[in-house]
């Protein structure tokens, strides 16, 4: 039952008062951090339903960062396994409440098509479980050192690389050139969809 009352702070202060003291002092018992809370389970890609593979069904993300070698700034990005829609944000520093903030940013206009996402092991997404509970969704890990297993976004992380590459200074690149690359790899016409562009293919 103690357990049950620490891990919600408010409904361990409202129950409090009638704990059984035992005629000692109550110590103040911190309720679990989230981010504490996060870092004790991670849901596997083992556990993600096999159709999701086939990319069938829209709905299915994939999530990775882009790091710089020259500062703290990093990009997130965000790529649907069926369409190959993209979608890019910055961070100013890889923490895992900005990463948690972008991704929520950026998927909450496509809110109801986010059926789940799969991430790498970073701790940059530690608070995977506010993800889930603000856009309703299901959010799996790939197993460590397998990016085979997120190749979607794999691939779409080295196009990015074309326009900016390891060397560059993310700060350096503007708001507008993040968008100009997202609509550029969002426009352009894919093979495996007869030469739609993920856009299209999206909205069709």
């Amino acid at each position: 039952m103690y357990n049950y009352l620490y891990q919600n702070k408010a409904r361990y202060e409202q129950f409090k008062p009638y704990l059984r003291r035992k005629g000692k002092a109550y110590r103040h018992c911190k309720a679990p951090s989230i981010k504490e809370g996060d870092r004790r389970y991670k849901r596997s890609i083992k556990q993600r339903p096999s159709y999701v593979e086939s990319r069938k069904t829209r709905g299915h993300w994939e999530g990775d960062t882009i790091i710089s070698r020259k500062d703290k700034q990093a990009l997130v990005t965000l790529v649907e396994r069926k369409t190959g829609l993209v979608l890019i944000g910055r961070l100013n520093q890889r923490t895992a409440s900005e990463t948690r903030d972008m991704i929520i940013k950026l998927l909450t206009p496509f809110k109801k098509m986010v059926k789940s996402i799969t991430f790498d092991n970073g701790t940059e997404f530690n608070y995977h479980h506010a993800i889930e509970h603000y856009l309703n969704t299901t959010v799996y890990f790939a197993e460590p050192y397998k990016s085979w297993q997120r190749g979607t976004n794999e691939n779409t992380n080295g196009l990015i690389r074309q326009f900016i590459p390891k060397s560059a200074a993310i700060s350096l690149v503007d708001d507008e050139q993040i968008k100009k690359i997202q609509y550029l790899l969002n426009t352009r016409p894919r093979k495996r969809h007869k030469f739609k562009s993920p856009a299209d293919f999206y909205s069709k």
